[in-house]
């Protein structure tokens, strides 16, 4: 294996790392953040079953990384996962995480696939 091989194996390991942590950092923060913010366990519920229709956003991205290319692609996901990261912190009502989250859903799958 090439050392270019085994940092490439490394980079993906980070990324593969972070989207799990991404992903399962919500389904254990909502109960405490719905809490926060006054929030239903009913809304709650429907608020993750919104966030994981993020998933389905990623299919539209496949046509548009043939277009502009994986790596760019790739590349644009990190930068908008993180401003969606970070919008997602100063959500203060329900709508505005669920929103957020969604959002940074779609990258998030992308720097993985």
């Amino acid at each position: 294996m090439e050392p270019s091989d085994r940092r490439l194996i490394g980079l993906l390991g980070v990324a593969i790392f972070f989207e799990g942590y991404g992903r399962s950092l919500v389904t254990v923060a909502l109960a405490y953040v719905g809490k926060d913010l006054g929030t239903s366990s009913d809304a709650l519920s429907y608020a993750l079953a919104a966030i994981a229709m993020g998933s389905l956003g990623v299919l539209l991205l496949g046509p548009i990384a043939d277009r502009i290319g994986r790596r760019r692609l790739l590349l644009v996901s990190i930068v908008l996962l993180a401003l969606f990261g970070a919008g997602t912190a100063s959500a203060t009502t329900l709508t505005a995480l669920v929103a957020w989250q969604l959002a940074a859903r779609i990258f998030q799958l992308v720097t993985t696939k």
